[in-house]
């Protein structure tokens, strides 16, 4: 019995060590790391954020996409919609996109 509780702590504890590495020295916010939004980091959102990065796309008048990997307030100016997108470090496919304007 004292296995299992010992177990439990180890995971718990874990789980909270690598969601606060994410945060503090990755820059990701609670709400980069909640994938499906619905308030809850599962164990699997939690594994794929620590290999994933940011990103913005700028979108011109619809016609030219252009990836940003730093935005200034200068460039939030200069473009039409930018999104932040959440991408995956192995392939470089998408995970998440937001429109922030």
């Amino acid at each position: 019995m004292k296995y299992l509780i010992l177990g439990i702590v180890l995971i718990v504890g874990i789980y909270t060590v690598i969601l606060v590495y994410l945060m503090l020295f990755n820059g990701l916010q609670y709400s980069d790391i909640d994938l499906n939004s619905n308030k809850i980091v599962s164990f699997q959102e939690l594994m794929y954020c620590t290999n994933s990065g940011k990103r913005y796309i700028v979108i011109n008048k619809g016609k030219h996409t252009k990836y940003l990997y730093s935005l200034n307030e200068k460039d939030k100016h200069k473009y039409g919609e930018i999104y932040e997108e959440t991408y995956s470090l192995k392939d470089g496919l998408p995970i998440k996109k937001v429109r922030i304007k």
